[in-house]
């Protein structure tokens, strides 16, 4: 009978705990940007802000829009969700809807959903 050596039977094991931690931590990885009532949540280690409150105002032209007396500003890429619809429209948000927005620390809106 030959014996192992502490090397030749660690391996084996390591290896099997790495996969076994990757294949259980998979799932938590992939929710981990949604938050309980399933709309989106800021990026995990950055400076991006989640808030919510009743638009005052939307200026399309302009790109802004006016949530809780404070000003905004839309960008190109900038995602528009609804809660029956999921992606939705800027032309959806009108004054006087409540929604849930994720900005920028120049508060340009990143994510914008409205809170039916």
């Amino acid at each position: 009978m030959t014996r192992m050596n502490i090397h030749e039977r660690t391996m084996p094991c390591l290896l099997a705990l790495f996969v076994a931690v990757f294949l259980l931590g998979a799932p938590l990885a992939a929710q981990a940007g949604v938050g309980e009532e399933g709309y989106p949540l800021p990026d995990i280690g950055t400076d991006q802000i989640r808030g919510e409150g009743r638009i005052d105002d939307i200026r399309m032209e302009e790109q802004e829009v006016v949530i809780s007396d404070s000003l905004y500003r839309f960008l190109p890429e900038t995602e528009y969700y609804t809660s029956t619809m999921g992606g939705g429209s800027i032309h959806l948000f009108l004054p006087g809807k409540s929604a849930g927005y994720i900005v920028n620390p120049q508060g340009e809106i990143l994510k914008i959903w409205l809170l039916e």
